[in-house]
């Protein structure tokens, strides 16, 4: 072997890596390129693609081979060494045509900033694909020293290109490309990882296997059924029956399923159960849960973890936005706060349970820190819960990525609801689901009699009251629940019920630490059978588990007034169902156009079903919805759709990347968080402003922790209200503080904003 003694212009080796120590310390350009290629093939195979995820790890950094990266390695300028490995892949894979070239040129030139765009311009005038390709690029012609031999290459493009219908094509090469992007980006970033931070790489934590989390699981649900058999005797029978259904399910072909299991039905374990066993029947790697709000991700964690007993704290990964570390000094502790952030990155868990927001802005992402994780999703089981929260205005977008899961990347999907959507193919849904396509857990016909026997309560329409007539309902019940469209309303309504003693105000413009000193308070006055009358915004229709004997809900879409009467005789415990009141208020529309054209779709079906929340009823309120509403507002697959005609399939796809990534969002960025300074959060903010030449100034992982933290003290706010507010910011975080906590109020939360803006609680993840 022969060592730098001169300075870089010695070196005869190829390296990849360096370290402060000797040459001899640094890592070959050959064993990074075989161990990433090793890495990425076997990240493939999970979707029958080794060979195109060792061919891009192999020649993903031939661009090192050149004297000028040799010379960075020392101390020298920056070096492109990423376009080298796309150039060469076009050359390498000719006989796959330039279509072909272009997946593993696509993969390999986009590792480190980013999938690029194929065509002549990218967005915002951004480096393309064609641009890449012609670049002159520092002389590599020694990468025949790191792959000795004759390369492997792909014989043939990817089925899940070839046998996709051809209109969509296009869609189906972008989704492989991310896929194939994904693989190369972990297996870089592992290999990089392990011999540049040995001790972060041997930190990552090691998933539990299946079978011993269903040996776990079975225990506990059986014991749990026993438990709660609390006299019903045809409920307990029901709850069984769901159960053992699931668990027959399980068994069944891959493919897509419906889970339709009312309120108390034990939804939660009973979908756990048939992923568990799917999953053992047929090879999956893991389990991943789709939940739309964050307050029901972290109780669904916490039931997954008690019911998987000792190995609950290590199968279960929560990846939403307010996880928060551990703030304590013990090893153990901190260790675990570490693990947390290495299991993010990549997804590598047993059971992963996230956000909407995090699961498909990711499958439509171009950053290799948001799809990294994306290769982990293939060959898993998908329980997309709660499955009529998706937004209808990225409906067809997000059906395609799940049929495109199915039918390319092993993956087997639940959709698992109360209120089943209409996901199936109309000229409007043109993405939905094909007849046939999806398996019934619960057959249709069984269906309605298990709906019946979980009723508990009765829909009432109210017709149209004043604000002052809602506000009288309330002040005359000991215990009710009135929820509304917007947080201007549920103030105004507050204001006229009064601040007497048992009224309450709930909306996200309390921060959350607020909001869950409210609810405990409320819980509490509930439990003890004082007064209790709370006014609210939509938030408390999921994942807040309280029970009023009335629910009054403002005129809204059926899946709404489904989950608020989920508010209602939660627990069964009236001699007589309770009531949900629906009403329209007097000289107001519902809200926002969103809420009319909801509005509009369950007046449609209300006075052709006896319940208007029966599966049936349910069902024809999607199906007008879906004819109400642009399903592909962004037109994001009309950037993709017939770009891929047999004549393209030998050239280089114009993939529009990043228009896409910044197309596809849940939330529109109109928004911006507020940290309320309040006595929480003082301490925390005050640690996050020590100077920096501080011996007391926090690390880099304290920082991250304390901004964890300060999500819990924050409110989103309508940019054009900034101006309103009395704000300092805090650099570099670029943290807006509302000084002293003016203008916020300990009964309504922040008071100094716009009463009429859309009411955002519904898709905040």
């Amino acid at each position: 072997m022969t060592h730098v003694t001169h300075g870089p212009h010695s070196l005869l080796r190829l390296y990849a890596h360096s370290t402060p120590g000797a040459p001899e310390t640094w890592q070959g350009l050959g064993a990074h390129l075989a161990e990433t290629a090793n890495l990425a093939a076997s990240f493939a195979r999970s979707f029958d693609a080794g060979d195109w995820g060792d061919f891009c790890g192999r020649f993903h950094d031939v661009g090192k081979a050149s004297q000028a990266f040799q010379k960075r390695l020392c101390g020298g300028k920056s070096v492109d060494h990423a376009t080298a490995g796309g150039q060469l892949a076009f050359d390498l894979l000719a006989e796959l045509g330039d279509f072909g070239a272009s997946l593993a040129a696509f993969a390999i030139m986009g590792h480190h900033g980013g999938l690029p765009d194929g065509g002549v311009i990218g967005a915002h005038g951004g480096i393309t694909l064609r641009d890449r390709r012609e670049r002159k690029v520092e002389d590599y012609s020694r990468w025949p020293e790191a792959l000795p031999g004759e390369p492997i290459r792909p014989q043939t493009l990817p089925f899940q290109i070839t046998d996709a219908p051809q209109n969509e094509r296009g869609f189906a090469s972008a989704f492989f490309i991310r896929m194939l992007f994904s693989c190369l980006v972990d297996a870089d970033w592992l290999d990089t990882e392990r011999f540049c931070d040995p001790e972060r790489f041997a930190r990552r934590p090691r998933r539990p296997l299946l079978k011993d989390m269903y040996r776990e699981f079975s225990a506990f649900a059986r014991n749990t059924l026993a438990a709660n058999n609390k006299g019903n005797e045809a409920i307990f029978a029901c709850r069984q029956e769901i159960l053992d259904l699931c668990q027959r399910a399980g068994q069944k072909p891959r493919g897509c399923f419906t889970l339709a299991v009312p309120t108390g039905g034990g939804k939660t374990f009973s979908s756990l159960a048939f992923a568990l066993k799917h999953a053992l029947s047929h090879g999956h790697d893991k389990i991943i849960y789709v939940i739309p709000f964050v307050s029901i991700i972290e109780q669904n964690a916490a039931a997954f973890r008690k019911a998987l007993g000792p190995l609950g704290q290590e199968a279960v990964l929560e990846h939403h936005s307010s996880v928060t570390e551990p703030a304590t000094e013990q090893a153990t502790d901190a260790d675990r706060a570490t693990d947390l952030r290495l299991a993010t990155e990549n997804w590598d868990a047993a059971l992963i349970v996230t956000t909407a927001v995090q699961f498909f802005e990711s499958l439509f992402a171009r950053q290799p820190s948001r799809c990294r994780k994306l290769h982990n999703i293939a060959n898993s089981v998908i329980i997309l819960d709660e499955a009529q929260m998706l937004p209808t205005e990225l409906l067809n977008p997000c059906v395609m990525a799940l049929r495109e899961l199915a039918r390319g990347y092993g993956a087997s999907l639940v959709l698992c609801t109360a209120t089943q959507p209409a996901l199936f193919r109309t000229d409007n849904l043109y993405a939905g689901f094909e007849p046939g396509e999806v398996t019934d857990i619960i057959t249709p016909e069984r269906l309605p009699a298990i709906f019946e026997l979980f009723k508990r309560v009765d829909i009432e329409q109210a017709g149209t009251l004043s604000l002052e007539a809602v506000a009288e309902m309330l002040a005359g019940r000991h215990q009710c629940l009135a929820i509304v469209n917007t947080r201007g309303r549920c103030r105004e309504l507050y204001e006229i019920l009064g601040q007497d003693e048992g009224n309450f105000h709930l909306s996200a413009l309390m921060y959350p630490a607020h909001r869950r000193r409210k609810l405990e308070e409320i819980h509490a006055r509930l439990k003890e059978g004082k007064a209790c009358r709370v006014v609210s915004t939509s938030l408390v229709e999921a994942g807040v588990d309280i029970d009023f004997p009335l629910v009054l809900r403002e005129q809204t879409g059926l899946d709404s007034v489904a989950q608020a009467a989920g508010r209602c005789n939660r627990e069964g415990l009236l001699a007589k169902n309770g009531r949900v009141i629906v009403f329209s208020i007097q000289g107001a529309p519902p809200g926002m156009p969103f809420l009319r054209r909801r509005a509009r779709a369950a007046a449609s079906v209300g006075g052709k079903f006896d319940d208007p929340l029966c599966p049936a009823a349910i069902e024809a309120y999607f199906t007008r919805l879906y004819k109400l509403e642009s399903l592909d507002e962004p037109g994001i697959l009309g950037m993709l759709k017939g770009a891929m005609t047999d004549e393209l399939l030998r050239k280089a796809p114009a993939m529009p990347f990043s228009a896409v990534a910044e197309a596809f969002r849940f939330i529109e960025n109109t928004m911006e968080p507020v940290v309320v300074e309040c006595d929480e959060a003082l301490p925390l903010l005050a640690r996050l402003e020590e100077k920096p030449d501080s011996e007391e100034r926090p690390g880099r992982d304290e920082r991250r922790h304390i901004l964890r933290q300060l999500q819990n003290f924050t409110v989103q706010v309508y940019k054009n209200m900034l101006p309103r507010l009395a704000l300092r910011e805090i650099r570099p975080y670029g943290l807006k503080v509302l000084c002293g906590a003016t203008g916020y109020s300990e009964d309504m939360g922040l008071v100094s904003d716009n009463p009429e803006f859309r009411e955002a609680e519904r898709n905040i993840l």
